[in-house]
């Protein structure tokens, strides 16, 4: 529960220092802290923390799969702010987010349809050869 309270408080922290530094007027800085390198680091840690090497490397692959999906969101909300204002804009773009989980539930339920066929044509090899076990000695000469 711990870990939690801290994690909690760690990013609320970043939040209000990302709050701050844009309150100042650096944006650059405001978006390397927000996005990039911070929030990463800060992710990978926890993740490194919680699931050991696999957890964090499973972490870095989805961070990974999720840049083009970014980029498309940041654009769609950077083309509709100035035609419908915040809200509007990022309602639009926030679907695009949603598309490698579904791709990715789309991808294992082919996979394990897949291995359910192969796993059902084995058994109804091995019940054929059972029942019909040819000449193996049984029959009359």
């Amino acid at each position: 529960m711990l870990q939690y309270l801290v994690t909690f408080i760690v990013g609320g922290g970043l939040l209000t220092f990302v709050a701050f530094i844009a309150q100042k007027g650096n944006a650059t800085l405001t978006v390397l802290v927000a996005n990039i390198p911070v929030m990463f680091l800060i992710n990978i840690l926890t993740m490194y923390r919680v699931g050991g090497t696999v957890g964090s490397l499973t972490f870095a692959k989805g961070a990974l799969m999720y840049i083009p999906f970014y980029v498309i969101f940041v654009v769609i909300t950077m083309l509709l702010i100035p035609r419908v204002g915040l809200p509007g804009a990022l309602l639009p773009g926030t679907p695009v987010f949603m598309l490698p989980s579904l791709i990715k539930r789309l991808k294992a339920r082919i996979n394990m349809q897949a291995r359910f066929e192969q796993t059902a044509a084995q058994i109804a090899e091995k019940a054929c050869v059972v029942e019909n076990p040819g000449n193996q000695g049984n029959a009359p000469a």
